[in-house]
């Protein structure tokens, strides 16, 4: 899967991204995986925004990976949006 975005990666982005190409899954299919749109889940890959628990579950099924590394990528960014001050 060729990436033809400008903007860069969040951590999910990277571990999303790393995943397709393992599986060949392409985004289309892990979008409706976790019953989003596919610009939703390009979103997230770009740090606009994150799944919540139950997609970020669909999102590692569909992809045959750890419900955790994506947890993970997910809370770290919240963890980072929570103590950026206002």
């Amino acid at each position: 899967m060729a990436r033809i975005a400008t903007k860069p990666l969040s951590k999910l982005g990277r571990v999303v991204e790393k995943a397709m190409k393992e599986t060949g899954i392409n985004a289309l299919s892990v979008s409706r995986a976790a019953g989003v749109h596919h610009t939703t889940l390009w979103r997230w890959m770009t740090g606009n925004g994150c799944p919540r628990a139950d997609q970020a579950a669909a999102i590692a099924k569909a992809l045959g990976i750890s419900s955790d590394s994506i947890v993970s990528s997910v809370e770290k960014r919240s963890q980072k949006k929570r103590n950026t001050p206002s």
